[in-house]
Formats: C-alpha cells, structure tokens, sequence
C-alpha cells in the first residue's frame, strides 16, 4: 500500500513539474501560448 502511495506521490510531482515545465515554455515563446490558446478556444 505504501509503495503505490510513493508512486501516485512521484507521478504528481512529475506532472507538477511538467506542467510547470510548459508554463516556463509558455512565458519564454508567447507565441507558443497564444496558439495553444487558439486551439481550445476552438474545440
């Protein structure tokens, strides 16, 4: 039980720090952002 606690626990860091990783990404190109936007917008 423990260890699938760490697991799910290191998966949300991983994610965290992806997503973080994307929102750096984002700042540096606007452009980026702005078509990422675009596209939800659209869906």
């Amino acid at each position: 039980m423990r260890c699938i606690d760490g697991a799910k626990w290191e998966t949300a860091q991983r994610e965290a720090e992806l997503s973080n990783l994307s929102q750096q990404i984002d700042a540096l190109s606007p452009n980026r952002a702005r078509l990422r936007y675009s596209k939800s917008n659209d869906a």
